[in-house]
């Protein structure tokens, strides 16, 4: 792991860890119920008692512990190409950075949910923006298409 990969990996800790501090900080104050529902507008459709709050930091911390494990694991590849199969120790390094940066996108998808919740929750804020959807969509295809371009470029 090199200096890159270590710096990914440090960034999606650090935004595991703030949404547990932005619960941590404000749980005392928040009210009894608070929104655990949005629609696609941002806007709270559901509500629920204050303890719910802690689901989306643990569900952040599990799915970070998970898909930092599954990066790890080494995938037996079953090319087509013979050309692609020089490429393999590339292709391996692509898929783990691959999946390191999926996987701190999504941690700081949660810390940012995490703390519009708090805030709404608390009577500072109203919605989760209108932009919360672009940062998801955006956030979560820019890698994937990243990486199918990555992975065509050393295929053939």
């Amino acid at each position: 792991m090199n200096f890159v990969d270590k710096l990914i990996l440090v960034i999606g800790c650090l935004f595991v860890i703030a949404s547990f501090f932005s619960v941590i900080i404000y749980y005392p104050e928040l009210p009894d119920e608070i929104p655990i529902h949005y629609g696609l507008d941002g806007i709270p459709d559901d509500y629920d008692e204050k303890s719910s709050i802690w689901s989306l930091p643990v569900l952040s911390l599990l799915m970070f512990i998970g898909l930092h494990y599954l990066s790890k694991i080494n995938i037996p590849y079953n090319f087509a190409a013979k050309s692609v199969v020089k490429n393999t120790a590339y292709h391996r390094k692509t898929h783990y950075r691959f999946i390191q940066i999926l996987n701190s996108i999504i941690a700081f998808i949660f810390f940012f949910l995490t703390y519009k919740t708090v805030q709404i929750g608390l009577g500072n804020e109203t919605d989760l923006g209108n932009y919360f959807i672009y940062i998801v969509v955006v956030g979560l295809f820019t890698p994937i298409v990243v990486y199918i371009a990555l992975f065509y470029r050393k295929a053939f």
